[in-house]
């Protein structure tokens, strides 16, 4: 069911509509405003909205990188599968 938190994101309040826990909300949130804010404190001349979307981008990339990761390890996976279906049918006729 989903629950409506208020969280604070490099002291910016927000709304946020989720079915996720609101520990968990609360851990992205701080998260997010420790990053916002380092890029924001090393950079003067980035303002809160670039920092936020420098790390949406980085969020992003590390998503694509992820999902490529996954994809590549079904495959392995699938392949590896296949290579123990035939061993065991390999040997189930007495090795030959």
């Amino acid at each position: 069911m989903k629950q409506t938190y208020q969280v604070k994101i490099a002291g910016l309040p927000l709304r946020v509509v989720t079915e996720e826990e609101e520990a968990y909300v609360n851990v992205l949130a701080q998260t997010l405003s420790g990053k916002i804010n380092d890029i924001v404190m090393h950079n003067k001349s980035a303002s809160k909205l670039d920092a936020a979307l420098l790390c949406a981008l980085d969020g992003m990339d590390r998503e694509a990188k992820l999902r490529s990761m996954v994809k590549q390890l079904r495959a392995d996976n699938t392949r590896l599968l296949e290579q123990l279906e035939r061993l065991h049918k390999q040997g189930g006729n007495g090795g030959r």
